[in-house]
């Protein structure tokens, strides 16, 4: 594989679709560096499939740019922009077979003999066909399939390759093989990748850098870790993994700590990107607390005690107004705890993030 080079393959400047009144993308600024695997997540509605659409073509943007390899495309047609489109329904051939489908561009390209065969040959041993050339799509399983449309965009060197939920058809077994396999796939070809998903998980598992939409506009990009810890929005520490959201009063602050106070847990010292008013909001992931029967901190009543395996949720009632969910090693969990008991709940500042209030 090439590594990533430092200039942008594609670049979008101020993308922007509406149709009649509704803004459905509002704006959007982004670079991507060449062979960088980038992911688009956010809920249903949010504009993330609309954008992937304006970059390959098939939508017309309303404002903006589109620049792919140094070069303006907003108004090509999809043919003549260097971009192919992984979709979740595969789209294949029903009547070609698995070396048909994948030659199939290559062909319409005018391309010949041996040049062909070799190409497809290649990249079926990359998505781990090699063997079920001769096989029609309909003798293949999901996951089979689904690498034929995989290996039909990539035989074709596109800059850019678009993968919209591609993985949304398949069972969570199948999945979590195919996030592995796309991993694989992408570091060996050094190609750009633009994933478009609703789920973080796949996201952060297999992305470079993750951008994060909500309601037509990219709210945050970052690598996946920092978007996890440090969410921009309350929208994005929600969004990206479970958390507990408290206001907090603002008592001081510098450009990267606020001193802050908490209901029940009182003063802290927390991690910050600064811009906080008088009041403030405080995210505090489940995995961060410690529980304990006893020993000096606020108390709480557990509500819920729920054992999944290796982990357990504990959710915990601080008087009226203030209801927590911990995610805790099992083997650290109270034997016998049970709902109703008393329990006294620690947080430690270096895990806080404190965020502007809406």
């Amino acid at each position: 594989m090439n590594e990533p080079s430092e200039w942008p393959v594609l670049e979008l400047r101020g993308l922007r679709r509406s149709y009649g009144k509704k803004d459905v993308v509002k704006g959007i600024d982004l670079a991507l560096k060449d062979g960088e695997f980038f992911s688009l997540i956010g809920p249903s509605g949010c504009g993330k499939t609309t954008t992937l659409r304006m970059i390959a073509g098939f939508e017309n943007a309303t404002a903006g740019t589109i620049m792919l390899e140094g070069r303006d495309v907003t108004a090509k047609p999809a043919y003549d922009r260097n971009v192919h489109t992984v979709f979740q329904n595969y789209a294949l051939f029903p009547h070609l077979t698995v070396e048909e489908n994948v030659a199939f561009g290559l062909r319409e390209k005018r391309g010949r003999g041996r040049s062909v065969r070799d190409k497809v040959q290649h990249m079926l041993k990359l998505v781990e066909l090699a063997g079920r050339e001769r096989a029609r799509p309909r003798e293949l399983s999901g996951g089979m399939q689904q690498r034929v449309a995989l290996a039909r965009a990539l035989v074709l060197e596109p800059a850019v390759l678009l993968l919209d939920e591609p993985l949304g058809a398949l069972d969570l077994r199948l999945r979590r093989q195919m996030q592995l396999l796309l991993k694989q796939i992408q570091h060996e070809v050094g190609i750009t990748f633009v994933y478009v998903t609703h789920d973080q998980e796949e996201a952060f598992s297999m992305s470079d850098r993750v951008g994060v939409m909500d309601q037509g506009v990219l709210v945050q990009v970052d690598v996946p870790g920092e978007v996890y810890r440090k969410p921009a929005t309350p929208f994005v520490a929600d969004f990206v993994g479970a958390c507990n959201q408290l206001t907090v009063s603002v008592l001081a602050q510098d450009p990267t700590t606020a001193e802050i106070d908490i209901p029940l847990f009182g003063r802290h010292r927390a991690h910050s990107a600064g811009g906080l008013g008088s009041d403030a909001i405080v995210i505090i992931r489940p995995e961060v607390a410690t529980l304990a029967r006893c020993g000096a901190g606020p108390k709480f009543t557990v509500a819920d005690v729920s054992f999944q395996g290796p982990q357990t949720s504990v959710v915990v009632h601080g008087g009226v107004e203030i209801t927590l969910t911990l995610v805790l090693p099992s083997h650290t969990v109270p034997a016998g705890l049970t709902p109703g008991e008393q329990v006294v709940v620690a947080v430690a500042g270096e895990d806080l993030w404190v965020i502007p209030t809406p």
